[in-house]
């Protein structure tokens, strides 16, 4: 009898929130999780708003295993732009609407410059006041950069009149929390989802086994190989660089830009794999970007859902290329400006000047990393691009008389002497966002 008594403080434990161990895919417990969920969302199949509350409150659950208690921001947002978005349809004054607007643009990025650069603005100002700067327990919410982003689709659609906004609040949460894409995207916008919500429940045999194959090699690029790779390669070198040849160096360069691809990728493939289980179709997100034969193309096949949010929502607005050659550059600059903002304050400047004391400059934003002196700036590599987030944490890595410049993940744009090959990512044809059941590997 004793072997099958359950310890209701251990199962308390592992179903409350534990920030050591959040709740990802390739977790255990969520796989467990997922087998039990299934069975009831299939038993739930005919039954539409039985099985939109369903998700919606396991949804809810796995926001809360991932980030805690902050799983209310998920429903400030959605309410609040649920109903800015129901006001702005019935409203035909333009002034009004774009007040609206501004109040759903408001709401969002306010929430994520302060998660994002509450301590970034208090480091740069402390000094004015002789102040010591000790950084505020300020917890960023993981997904908070993806679903403010897919909230902030829903009401520029209505305000652009693309979009007719939902009547029930029900399915507008079911959108914005759904599980698979919630966390780590793609950025699933709001007129290619929503169409889908309450459409009868169907999963043929060429969606089971496409949504398998993402999960299987999904999780095989995130544990297995960027997992791994991370662990017993990648951090050892670049702990210790001094300790290994420059070939193996080298090495570790390539398997960082390796590990980085398939932690994102992998996650990225599962959250379409799970998705195409339940019956929704996600928009591309990777396509193969290191086969990609210019900078160019690179941004092309990374990270697609943002960088097409972003031209569609954001370049698009500010004019495009409609008004003008000094007009596009300006808008092109700030498109990449605002899109670095969207991944935080890790930009900064540093100058090693031989026995000078090293001063930092802390810079929100840019696009991509590159290395420069005074009198001559050199792109990077595609792959070598990646390695510039974590040398600034190896001074002794770094050659004197340097300048130096980073940003901590490469997801937008490289930085070229000119703007002009910016002109080709933005005019990327809107059949890059299709819906769609392959993905290259």
């Amino acid at each position: 009898m004793n072997m099958w008594q359950l310890d209701w403080s251990k199962l308390a434990e592992v179903l409350t929130y534990n920030a050591k161990q959040p709740m990802i895919f390739s977790s255990g417990l969520f796989l467990f999780l997922f087998l039990g969920f299934s069975l009831i969302y299939m038993l739930l199949q005919k039954k539409d708003t039985a099985r939109i509350l369903f998700v919606t409150l396991f949804s809810y659950y796995f926001y809360y295993k991932s980030s805690g208690f902050y799983f209310f921001l998920l429903g400030v947002v959605t309410v609040t732009d649920f109903l800015l978005a129901g006001r702005m349809a019935n409203t035909e004054t333009q002034w009004k609407r774009r007040v609206l607007l501004l109040a759903s643009l408001g709401i969002n990025l306010g929430l994520l410059c302060y998660f994002k650069y509450t301590n970034f603005f208090y480091q740069i100002l402390a000094p004015l006041w002789n102040g010591k700067f000790q950084p505020l327990d300020i917890f960023l919410p993981v997904g908070i950069s993806f679903f403010t982003f897919q909230s902030l689709s829903y009401t520029i659609d209505v305000y652009r009149r693309e979009l007719v906004p939902l009547n029930r609040l029900l399915d507008y949460t079911f959108y914005v929390s759904f599980f698979p894409q919630l966390v780590a995207g793609p950025i699933v916008r709001a007129r290619d989802f929503i169409p889908q919500i309450r459409q009868p429940l169907f999963v043929s045999s060429e969606m089971f086994g496409t949504g398998v194959f993402f999960i299987i090699s999904g999780l095989f690029k995130k544990a297995v190989i960027s997992d791994y790779i991370s662990v017993n390669f990648v951090e050892r070198i670049f702990d210790n660089p001094a300790l290994y040849s420059g070939v193996e160096n080298l090495f570790g360069v390539y398997g960082y830009a390796l590990q980085i691809y398939c932690d994102f990728s992998g996650y990225s493939d599962m959250a379409i794999g799970f998705a195409l289980l339940l019956g929704f179709r996600f928009p591309m997100n990777f396509n193969s970007p290191y086969k990609a034969d210019s900078i160019t193309d690179f941004w092309h096949r990374w990270h697609i859902s943002l960088s097409t949010w972003l031209r569609d929502y954001l370049y698009i607005s500010l004019g495009g290329n409609r008004k003008g050659k000094v007009r596009t550059y300006i808008n092109l600059c700030l498109t990449m400006l605002l899109g670095g903002l969207w991944h935080g304050a890790c930009l900064f400047l540093r100058r090693i000047d031989g026995n000078a004391p090293h001063t930092p400059f802390q810079i929100p934003c840019l696009f991509a990393e590159q290395t420069f002196s005074p009198i001559q700036l050199v792109p990077f590599h595609r792959h070598q691009l990646f390695i510039l987030q974590r040398l600034p944490q190896r001074r002794n890595a770094l050659p004197q008389h340097t300048a130096f410049l980073r940003i901590s993940v490469p997801h937008l744009l490289h930085i070229h002497l000119s703007v002009a090959p910016f002109r080709q990512i933005f005019s990327v044809n809107r059949d890059s966002t299709r819906m769609f059941c392959k993905s290259q590997v």
